[in-house]
């Protein structure tokens, strides 16, 4: 299928994750940089992939017009994704489902640097996962609260 033209900067398509995760995959009309970081934007609690009051959908546009690849996807069983059957806690669960978009858009994009967004319990997950994954190199975390690392 052929990408959706946005505006004349921006372009959008799905991108099927592992599991069967829903994500909307924005990147720049002219071309994707593969040294610029993607940037992966996270459920925030059980609101799906558009965000409260679409805040993730011009997020994803507005990053994507000055160059960034960007995923907004549902976690499983939140949106379009279908339930997990993983049988992990859902926190164990959420990360391995970012390092699965992470490494999807890796193979889509060529990219190989992830900044994680989270906000609320997306916090909480980018927090998680960038702690297991190198190719994550920044993370832009609201409402963190506070969380102990294990050594």
């Amino acid at each position: 299928m052929e990408p959706a033209r946005i505006t004349d900067e921006v372009r959008e398509e799905v991108l099927l994750v592992e599991g069967g995760l829903v994500g909307i995959l924005s990147f720049p009309s002219g071309g994707m940089e593969r040294t610029r970081p993607a940037l992966v934007i996270l459920n925030s609690g059980v609101i799906h992939r558009v965000g409260a009051c679409r805040l993730s959908v011009k997020l994803a546009r507005r990053l994507a017009a000055s160059g960034h690849p960007v995923l907004r996807f549902d976690h499983s069983g939140i949106g379009d994704s279908p339930p997990s059957r993983s049988g992990l806690p859902m926190e164990e669960g959420q990360v391995g489902e970012i390092l699965s978009a992470i490494s999807a858009v890796q193979r889509r994009t060529g990219t190989s640097n992830f900044i994680l967004y989270g906000l609320c319990s997306g916090a909480r997950a980018a927090f998680h996962a960038a702690l297991d994954d190198t190719r994550i190199v920044g993370i832009v975390l609201f409402f963190v609260g506070w969380y102990a690392v294990a050594s």
